[in-house]
């Protein structure tokens, strides 16, 4: 749907079997096996990571680091300090590049934060769990990071940035931003930051005075939603429920801005599986993956 936008039409009328094709190329390192997986930070037992070889916090959707690891001899071949990467998740934003050499969406904030100097960054993606998505890759990297290669920006597709409204997300996206609110206010509700001064569910400003709604009548819209399991459900669970009933009045969205992409570094590839960062890999088979 984003590719039929104003500037996209050559995006959006590319040959499903073109799509196809430029997937194939990447699925298979040099040696004709499936591209592996990779933790995205360190966890018990195991110190290879994505974080490992560029730094930045596991937790950062787009690390900018400004210490990173370094190697042969006190340098770091793949990244400098204070540059970005990437590697969020998909289900927080489902327009990502879904594989190497595909185009996409990236979050806004991804812009600016990256400083002029830096022309391109390094991407992975979050795979999905749902064989229904495009991001799915397979049985065996549910949940799993895989390398896409190097990305910019899109300058020449004649749009900058678009706004994608809480309401086009798929229900595992908004149950996964419904969850982090939650997580994030760690109250019932909470229109506003701590400092008063800005929002947390829109982003241009105060949520109107109409807009305001109460905790209880959101629960009773989300419990007559849901009313079929909404006895059985736990509190926690109910609250999340609530949340993707204030994410629909307040109209919250995400802006994203188009990338395209550069080009696929085989020696981070390499680096990665030579730090141990892997705990996976992508399906042998392309009818195991989701669609293009």
């Amino acid at each position: 749907e984003l590719w039929k936008k104003k500037g996209m039409e050559k995006k959006a009328n590319q040959k499903k079997s073109d799509r196809y094709l430029t997937r194939a190329k990447y699925l298979f390192d040099r040696d004709g096996k499936p591209r592996k997986t990779f933790r995205r930070m360190n966890c018990r037992g195991k110190t290879g990571s994505i974080g490992s070889l560029f730094g930045g916090l596991g937790t950062d959707p787009w690390p900018r680091p400004k210490a990173i690891p370094l190697f042969n001899g006190g340098v770091n071949p793949f990244i400098k300090e204070n540059e970005l990467f990437v590697a969020g998740r998909s289900d927080w934003n489902p327009w990502t590049p879904c594989y190497a050499g595909d185009a996409g969406f990236v979050h806004h904030s991804v812009f600016e934060e990256i400083d002029d100097e830096q022309k391109n960054f390094h991407m992975f993606i979050h795979c999905s769990d749902k064989p229904n998505e495009s991001h799915y890759h397979g049985p065996e990297a549910k949940g799993k990071y895989i390398y896409i290669g190097r990305y910019k920006r899109d300058e020449e597709c004649g749009l900058d940035t678009i706004n994608e409204s809480f309401k086009k997300f798929t229900e595992k996206s908004q149950w996964t931003m419904a969850e982090w609110f939650r997580r994030k206010t760690k109250t019932e509700f909470q229109y506003r930051s701590p400092s008063g001064k800005q929002s947390i569910l829109s982003n241009t400003g105060m949520i109107s005075d109409d807009q305001v709604t109460s905790w209880e009548e959101l629960r009773d819209r989300a419990g007559q939603v849901n009313r079929e399991e909404w006895g059985r459900l736990s509190e926690e669970k109910k609250d999340i429920f609530v949340w993707i009933e204030m994410l629909w009045v307040a109209d919250y969205y995400i802006k994203v801005i188009p990338v395209e992409f550069v080009n696929y570094d085989e020696d981070v590839y390499k680096a990665l599986i030579d730090i141990d960062a892997v705990n996976g890999q992508i399906a042998e088979n392309e009818d195991q993956l989701g669609p293009v």
